[in-house]
């Protein structure tokens, strides 16, 4: 499972990744903490959890109940 955050800005509720955040605003701060100090209090955090591909085909076959799909599933990976 991969975790991926993302920050709403609190004034116009526009969602945008760390590394766009990053991006667009770190230049505009001297240094790392005044960047987060503005991040922590213009930004909301919240992070995504995503299912890998060999996680959702997993998850799809071990749905079926078929029981050798799951063990060819198993025996093959």
């Amino acid at each position: 499972m991969r975790c991926v955050s993302y920050f709403t800005n609190k004034k116009t509720n526009e969602t945008i990744s760390y590394n766009e955040l990053k991006e667009r605003y770190q230049n505009n701060f001297a240094t790392w903490q005044e960047f987060m100090n503005w991040t922590e209090k213009n930004f909301d955090e919240e992070q995504r959890y995503f299912d890998t591909p060999y996680e959702r085909t997993r998850n799809s076959v071990y749905a079926t109940g078929n029981k050798w799909a799951i063990e060819n599933w198993n025996s093959t990976h």
